[in-house]
This record gives structure tokens, C-alpha cells and sequence, in this order.
């Protein structure tokens, strides 16, 4: 079973084609303002490489989100094409599962990836680690990095944060001590397919209709519009 995974809600767009013994191929590249004009390309670029024609691919998966609202909006519907047009399962998967899915962790740890949103704010959700793999304590929310303290349920434990970490490390630091690792990382495809395959071979899969990007908060145009249909 082979399946291709899209994932453009981070600076780096990455692809990657997953298999049954691992990730086959994975193909990576920074495309700012050019994603709508290149995915596509870099997507039957990546199957040339591999040498499989995308009617045999067994399924597609996507990055929902949060992260970019450009990179999401494309990346879903670019999967959401490739899926209809072939008729092959779809399957969505939330940016943050996939950076928690990634931690290296002892069972039991609290995990708590960070995608950045804006100077002061990320999008975060708690996770805990076990012997099977990750399980997500919290929705995806969206705030600042101050407020982790109080919006993290981990009773004074220590978490491994992960993700968009940089700019807030020392912040970090301060807040939940040196006993919480700060760990930079970015969402990657070949995990999206990791995941995606894992859904796909216990029988789960989205709406290639109506699956949708996850935003977490309105997208700019979203906004835009709210203000334009409802003026106060």
C-alpha cells in the first residue's frame, strides 16, 4: 500500500511517498507565493523519481493544519482533487498529531508541539506519550506563549515542547524549568503518511468532499468577509 502525503502548512513544503516497509521517497522544497503554480509538479516530479503512476497509488493524505492558511487551503485541495480525480481514499492529518507523533519520548511524558502563528502566539495541544505511540489530551487551541502555564494541564510535570520553539525558548525555560526539553522541529510529510497509512489499514478515511483545512481561528480572507457580511 502506497501513499502519498502532502504537507504545506510550514515554510519547507515537503512530499513523500510511504510504503509497507517505510517511507519510499520524500522530496522537499521551498515554494512562498509559487505553491499553487508548483505542488503539482513536484508531485508528479516525486512519482517519477519513485516510478509509480498515480493510478496506483492506494491512498492520499494530507497536513490539515494549523500553520499556514495558504498552505493548508492548497494542500487540501490539491489532495482533495488528486483523490476524487483517481477515486482513492483521503485522509487529513492535523499538523500537530503529526509533530507530537514525531517526539522521542519515555511513556508517560507530557508532549506539547507548538506551531507559530504571530509574535506572541502559537497554536499548541497537549499530548502524552505511551507504549502504543501518542494520545492528544487538548484540542488545538490558539494563544500566547505566556499562557501556557495555566491553559497546559500537566499538574507541575515536566512537558517536552517541540515545534516553533526558537523564539521561545527562553520563555520556556523560565516558565517550566530545565526539566522541560525545547525541542525545534517541523511537520513532515513522510509522518502525515505514517499516520494516514496506520488510518487507512484499520478501515478510516475522510469525506474527499467535504474534508477541510483546519484553521483554528478564521483565515484573513475569512475575516475579511465576516466584516463585509456583518458590519458592526
Amino acid at each position: 500500500m502506497n501513499v502519498l502525503a502532502i504537507e504545506t502548512t510550514g515554510e519547507l513544503a515537503e512530499l513523500a511517498v510511504v510504503g509497507e516497509t517505510g517511507t519510499v521517497a520524500v522530496l522537499a522544497f521551498r515554494a512562498r507565493m509559487e505553491l499553487s503554480r508548483v505542488l503539482v509538479p513536484r508531485i508528479q516530479e516525486l512519482l517519477q523519481v519513485v516510478r509509480l503512476a498515480p493510478a496506483t497509488l492506494d491512498g492520499i493524505a494530507v497536513s490539515r493544519g494549523p500553520g499556514s492558511f495558504t498552505g493548508a487551503r492548497i494542500g487540501v485541495a490539491t489532495a482533495k482533487t488528486l483523490a476524487l480525480a483517481l477515486e482513492r481514499p483521503l485522509i487529513g492529518i492535523a499538523t500537530l498529531d503529526a509533530l507530537a507523533a514525531d517526539a522521542v519520548a519515555p511513556a508517560g511524558t507530557f508532549i506539547c508541539p507548538l506551531v507559530r502563528a504571530g509574535a506572541d502566539e502559537v497554536y499548541a495541544a497537549l499530548y502524552r506519550s505511551t507504549d502504543a505511540g501518542v494520545t492528544r489530551s487538548t484540542d488545538a487551541a490558539l494563544l500566547t506563549v505566556a499562557a501556557l502555564p495555566e491553559r497546559l494541564p500537566v499538574q507541575g510535570q515536566p512537558v517536552l515542547f517541540l515545534g516553533d520553539v526558537t523564539p521561545h525558548r527562553a520563555l520556556l525555560r523560565e516558565q517550566f524549568g530545565d526539566a522541560s526539553p525545547v525541542a525545534p522541529a517541523r511537520p513532515r510529510a513522510e509522518t502525515v503518511g505514517r499516520l494516514a497509512r496506520e488510518r487507512l489499514l484499520a478501515g478510516s478515511e475522510d469525506d474527499r468532499m467535504n474534508l477541510a483545512p483546519l484553521y483554528v481561528r478564521p483565515s484573513a480572507a475569512e475575516a475579511r468577509w465576516e466584516e463585509t457580511a456583518c458590519p458592526s
